[in-house]
């Protein structure tokens, strides 16, 4: 049995997380524990039947997010190896062909509340969003490094959206490597820049990629105006496409 901290649910409240839902919310449980926020728990229901382990926060409406639904696994090193490793070779079997900038970890959206893990090529770029995170930087950069061989790993956990969680914005951090400038990478054969230091988001505005491939079909022979664009990639994929401008 499991030595973390344990969280009882109400009756019925098991439901939501039984479907996935990465998310149990304060009235959800029985009763507050003497936990740190971010600590490490192990979710029960009110007849006592283990639903796995997820991070908590004392001060949150969002009092647990979900990480396992196995309550044998550990949340480590090897936790955050299999996740990303799943999550990569998945997402790369989607992207278009030559493209090497994609998101490897969208939050709970892939299952790991919390994480952002950006990938340009060699580079990998991660955002820490939740106290729960925040604990487990360590295993994280050691997951990356085992998994992807970054030639660089840079932190982006300069989010205003981390108060949230009672935690101050983080320092720009490159825990790996040499990087002065912005960084190379494909998107459907065309070469970017993302400047993965002092850019939006972690760089580059990666989930506009399928609308952006969308425009360049529908650019043919057409007059295209980019108006309030950041990188230039919508142009760029437009004049590929045959745009008049």
């Amino acid at each position: 049995m499991s030595s973390l901290p344990r969280v009882t649910l109400k009756p019925h409240k098991e439901t939501p997380v039984l479907a996935g839902h990465p998310w149990i919310f304060s009235e959800a449980l029985t009763e507050s524990i003497q936990a740190d926020p971010g600590e490490l728990v192990s979710v029960f229901t009110s007849t006592g039947i283990c639903l796995g382990t997820g991070t908590y926060h004392p001060n949150n409406s969002i009092r647990v997010r979900m990480l396992t639904r196995d309550p044998h696994e550990t949340i480590d090193v090897t936790y955050f190896k299999k996740r990303f490793q799943r999550l990569s070779a998945w997402k790369l079997s989607h992207l278009p062909l030559q493209t090497t900038g994609y998101r490897v970890v969208h939050a709970e959206a892939d299952g790991i509340p919390g994480l952002v893990v950006d990938r340009y090529a060699d580079v990998c770029v991660f955002q820490l969003h939740t106290a729960g995170m925040e604990r487990l930087r360590s295993e994280i950069i050691k997951a990356l490094h085992a998994i992807f061989q970054p030639s660089i790993i840079v932190e982006r956990s300069d989010l205003a959206v981390r108060r949230q969680e009672d935690l101050d914005t983080a320092p720009i951090t490159i825990h790996h490597g040499l990087v002065d400038g912005p960084v190379l990478f494909q998107e459907a054969g065309l070469w970017f820049f993302a400047d993965v230091l002092h850019g939006q988001k972690t760089g580059f505005f990666l989930d506009q990629r399928d609308t952006r491939l969308a425009v360049q079909k529908l650019s043919s022979q057409k007059r295209v105006l980019n108006l309030f664009g950041y990188s230039g990639a919508f142009s760029v994929h437009a004049a590929c496409g045959g745009a008049a401008f």
